[in-house]
């Protein structure tokens, strides 16, 4: 139970609490809101060491290594394995100049006690959606300093987008054969990305149930909460059984034929943005986008005569858009796609969302 003493009302759960404080943090804090982001658009922000000091990095060596490849030539920085056989002996005797950094997931969770010897300098990475792992947040969030994750409205957050899975380093390796360079003839006019899971199914369930009802897609679900909706296809390959490498390009494949995809995150919190946008670009199909709200004031070029933000119409005003778009439009919006996606493969990717981070923790040290 949480408590707003702005509107003297109490908040039960977790998305309503966060999308609540959303009206007040656009009103109050707006410059939290572009100033991260613009740092993540041109990624120029400013690394130099200022003091000469050397700062120990306690960090999960399995999920950050390529943060140590890419920050290892800087002498100031000492990069320490959270899985050391010998981590108890190093934190003992802990500096103002020691930093933690923790990606939070399932299998790490033996270093949140970790995180509670340190007094400063606490980094937490939360790469699924805040509203995915609440109850891990609210946990940890009195330990924590800054979290980097999908959200603006959290006061300790600094907004980094979900990364890609293909794209772990676009910038080095551009072998993606997989992705369309023209369109191929569209016979079908439009899909649901696949659903694999019941989370989101309250915020997901009306829109799709209104597309079914009332347009001939095709709805690619393999979860019972969906069953009684008309079209439903079960794909053999999903994440439970095929590499998530092999995912993205299957979804190129199944995407190619239909000329819009519809695409759903699991909730509509503000900043949410996964790699289920990302994925629908290498087919040069149009999405349309139900995900964070004010989504354009995120990705204004994405959403500008490119990207559809579904939040943006009613549902039958969007299922007339679609059945009536002119060539000449639904073109434009195809060859903005693909002007556009090389540059949120690279940005989405794991590589460039970690250097950000590092960035950001070192000039809040310095």
């Amino acid at each position: 139970m949480y408590y707003c003493k702005k509107c003297n009302i109490y908040l039960k759960k977790n998305i309503y609490l966060i999308n609540h404080n959303l009206k007040h943090n656009l009103k109050i804090t707006n410059n939290k809101i572009i100033e991260p982001f613009k740092l993540y658009l041109d990624n120029n922000y400013d690394y130099k060491f200022k003091k000469n000091k050397k700062y120990r990095i306690f960090l999960d060596k399995r999920y950050n290594i390529n943060i140590i490849n890419n920050f290892k030539k800087y002498e100031n920085l000492i990069f320490i394995d959270l899985r050391s056989k010998n981590i108890n002996e190093l934190t003992k005797n802990l500096t103002d100049d020691d930093i933690i950094f923790i990606t939070v997931n399932k299998s790490n969770s033996i270093f949140y006690n970790l995180l509670k010897l340190f007094k400063k300098n606490r980094f937490v990475y939360f790469y699924e959606s805040i509203c995915n792992v609440w109850n891990i947040y609210v946990k940890l969030e009195q330990y924590i300093d800054v979290i980097f994750c999908q959200s603006f409205t959290l006061q300790k957050s600094i907004w980094v987008p979900g990364y890609h899975f293909q794209f772990s380093n676009f910038l080095n390796d551009k072998k993606y054969n997989f992705i369309l360079d023209e369109p191929e003839k569209k016979n079908k006019l439009i899909c649901l990305s696949p659903i694999g899971s019941g989370i989101g199914f309250k915020f997901r369930y009306p829109i799709i149930k209104y597309f079914s009802e009332n347009t001939d897609i095709d709805l690619f679900i393999n979860n019972k909460k969906y069953n009684c909706l008309k079209n439903i296809k079960i794909l053999k390959d999903n994440r439970k059984n095929t590499d998530l490498r092999l995912l993205c390009h299957l979804k190129t494949d199944l995407f190619k034929k239909y000329k819009f995809v519809l695409v759903m995150e699991n909730n509509n919190t503000f900043g949410t943005f996964t790699e289920k946008l990302i994925d629908v670009f290498g087919s040069l199909s149009v999405p349309i986008y139900y995900g964070s709200v004010n989504i354009s004031q995120i990705l204004p070029d994405l959403f500008n005569n490119a990207v559809i933000d579904g939040s943006q119409y009613n549902l039958d005003d969007l299922i007339s858009l679609i059945n009536n778009m002119t060539d000449d439009e639904y073109n434009s919006r195809v060859n903005n796609i693909k002007k556009l996606r090389n540059k949120y493969y690279s940005k989405c990717s794991i590589d460039n969302i970690n250097t950000l981070m590092m960035k950001y923790i070192i000039n809040f040290l310095e």
